[in-house]
């Protein structure tokens, strides 16, 4: 019985560490997608409750509704000419996102933070800086 029960336990911690590694490639996916296209949308799913955001015109803690439209903002003022990502990986249970978008104007650092919530992951922070040449 013991075993057993060890055996289901142990299954369901590996699913639950696999579901949090395939949302990585979602989130990794999906955060290409916004910046080569341009539209934020993608990232939709990913704004809930408060998100820390560091953009050109806007710095602070907003509703992600507000965060969204600051996003959505910055995006359609500076049309990507080309968008990399440059690392990605985890800190604690947290999920962050580095990259490095080209514009015609300027480029910038681009830095996302998730974290973990409900099964589903949030965007904890926005940092979008330009980048020193």
């Amino acid at each position: 019985m013991k075993f057993k029960t060890l055996v289901l336990i142990l299954l369901f911690t590996s699913v639950s560490f696999t579901g949090f590694s395939q949302s990585h490639d979602k989130i990794k996916t999906d955060l290409v997608k916004t910046f080569v296209s341009g539209k934020s949308t993608t990232l939709d799913a990913y704004f809930e409750g408060f998100v820390s955001v560091q953009l050109p015109d806007h710095s602070g803690l907003f509703p992600a509704t507000r965060s969204k439209i600051y996003l959505e903002t910055f995006l359609k003022n500076h049309p990507v000419k080309k968008f990399s990502l440059k690392k990605s990986g985890t800190t604690g249970n947290n999920y962050f996102l580095i990259g490095l978008l080209e514009c015609h104007s300027a480029s910038w650092n681009v830095y996302f933070l998730f974290s973990p919530d409900k099964g589903n992951y949030k965007i904890q922070q926005i940092e979008i800086e330009e980048s020193e040449k």
